[in-house]
């Protein structure tokens, strides 16, 4: 007596249990929590290196390093007759005052915020987006929010972390070291948060394209 066997299809050549070819594409649900898992451990890095390690080296009585910039001194390109440019580097105050570490420490909080609120609002926009409403009205408004945040927010925290900056400069006797002028400080502007918020805001205004266009199709059917 004749037997037969059978045996189901084993997925291959990128199609998923049922058969179906598999969207490579699509934003499902390991996506979703790999992104928030991803946006969750930049948050942590930013925890950890704006607040938890200066917190930690205030209570260490670590030195305290602040920007600098300013003319320096180098013998041996004096020497040799070779001139160079002022320098960057950071100053190590031994003994700061109680109100110098709040103040280092006030930068890291500003920045953390946009951070958080960064990856806030694109994980509530992939989620749309996974839902397959990629052109809700709410996710012209978040990405329009975004775009302030990376534009209007990142130049505030710099202007934040100069006021600060020059804050805790102001209590150094920087003229006993032979630094004339006071406290000065490299302009760097946030250029790539900028440019970043101008592209986000242009995807927000091709979002409210395709908002409109859905609602006209949904009065079609």
């Amino acid at each position: 007596m004749n037997s037969t066997t059978s045996s189901s299809p084993t997925p291959s050549g990128g199609r998923d249990a049922t058969g179906e070819r598999r969207d490579w594409f699509r934003f499902d649900r390991a996506d979703q929590w790999g992104l928030a898992l991803l946006l969750a451990l930049g948050v942590a890095v930013g925890v950890v290196a704006w607040l938890l390690a200066p917190i930690i080296g205030w209570a260490q009585g670590d030195p305290l390093a602040v920007p600098f910039f300013s003319e320096v001194e180098v013998p041996g390109l004096a020497a040799a007759g070779i001139g160079h440019s002022e320098a960057d580097y950071s100053l190590l105050l031994s003994d700061p005052s109680t109100g110098q570490r709040m103040a280092d420490l006030v930068p890291g909080v500003v920045y953390l915020l946009l951070v958080s609120a960064v990856a806030w609002l694109l994980l509530r926009v992939m989620l749309t987006i996974g839902r397959g409403e990629p052109f809700d009205p709410a996710n012209v408004r978040r990405l329009r929010v975004l775009a302030l945040v990376l534009m209007a927010g990142w130049t505030v925290a710099y202007f934040v972390e100069a006021t600060c900056t020059f804050a805790i400069l102001a209590d150094v006797d920087l003229e006993s070291a032979g630094v004339e002028g006071g406290p000065r400080a490299a302009l760097t502007l946030p250029v790539v948060p900028f440019v970043t918020g101008l592209i986000t805001a242009m995807v927000a205004e091709a979002f409210k394209a395709g908002t409109r266009l859905q609602d006209d199709v949904d009065g079609l059917v």
